[in-house]
């Protein structure tokens, strides 16, 4: 009976034994593949960190493009206002320069007409020098049409020089009838 309870009990060990193999077993093909899961994870980490540290760098390299386009944009916005605002000037020195130029077709034309009418003709007139006009009797209507025409030379002459060569330009399209 003993023999039989102890080779019971012996049976009894070897199944548990051979069941704690089997077990063991189990349990190291269970580690094996949570540290294959485990790699595999650190693996994904990883290549998640390298995509964002590349993304970082890209987000970096765009900002710096934005800043410098928004720097661009101010910089020809300022251009602009700056154009437009010379343009605004220009436009008011050609509108004061039209003026100008009017006014004095007007008094030309009204010295080729008073001297007309005077008996004078505009050639004639031409042919004389400055230093005649000058020394032309002062007490004449020819020498006082001479004065407007030489005050209206003079006016056309105090313009400054790149106005000078608009209103040179604009001189030689006013003709005279004889």
């Amino acid at each position: 009976m003993d023999l039989e309870r102890v080779t019971g009990e012996l049976e009894d060990v070897r199944s548990e034994a051979e069941l704690l193999k089997k077990q063991l077993a189990s349990e190291r093909l269970t580690v094996r593949n949570l540290e294959t899961l485990l790699s595999t994870n650190r693996q994904k980490e990883f290549q998640t960190h390298l995509t964002a540290s590349e993304k970082d760098s890209e987000l970096k390299i765009l900002r710096d493009r934005l800043t410098l386009a928004d720097s661009k944009n101010a910089e020809h916005a300022r251009e602009v206002s700056q154009l437009r605002s010379k343009v605004s000037q220009l436009q008011t020195e050609m509108d004061v320069l039209k003026r100008q130029l009017t006014s004095e077709r007007f008094e030309r034309e009204r010295a080729v007409q008073e001297m007309r009418r005077q008996g004078l003709s505009y050639s004639s007139l031409r042919s004389l020098s400055p230093h005649n006009i000058s020394s032309a009797s002062r007490s004449s209507p020819q020498s006082s049409i001479l004065r407007n025409l030489e005050q209206t030379r003079d006016r056309s002459l105090e313009l400054t020089p790149e106005r000078s060569h608009e209103a040179k330009a604009a001189d030689k399209s006013v003709s005279f009838k004889d």
